[in-house]
């Protein structure tokens, strides 16, 4: 289990992120989680166990309140030993990604 009191960020992500909570009322801090979580993931290129549990803890949240929404963005991987889960999909259009938004 990830460690967030180890985790160093940069000044300069640290004062995006700090910029984003600032947007919300405290008692909406959770409203953050996401913008948080694209800061994240723009700075670093993916949301590991790490973002989860630093962002659980600079919002005072649960890491599962931060990792359900995680889920949402593009090009997170799924829960451990998931890997594969698209392909547990009913129909064969999304098993292959061939569905397209109209």
């Amino acid at each position: 289990m990830a460690d967030a009191t180890r985790i160093q960020i940069p000044a300069a992500l640290g004062q995006r992120m700090d910029a984003a909570i600032a947007r919300y009322p405290s008692e909406h801090r959770r409203s953050a989680a996401m913008p948080l979580l694209h800061l994240w993931q723009e700075h670093f290129g993916f949301i590991g166990d790490e973002a989860i549990f630093w962002i659980a803890e600079k919002l005072g949240l649960q890491p599962i309140n931060i990792s359900r929404g995680s889920h949402f963005l593009p090009n997170v991987p799924p829960a451990s030993g998931r890997e594969n889960a698209h392909q547990d999909l009913p129909y064969p259009e999304l098993r292959d990604g061939g569905l397209e938004w109209k």
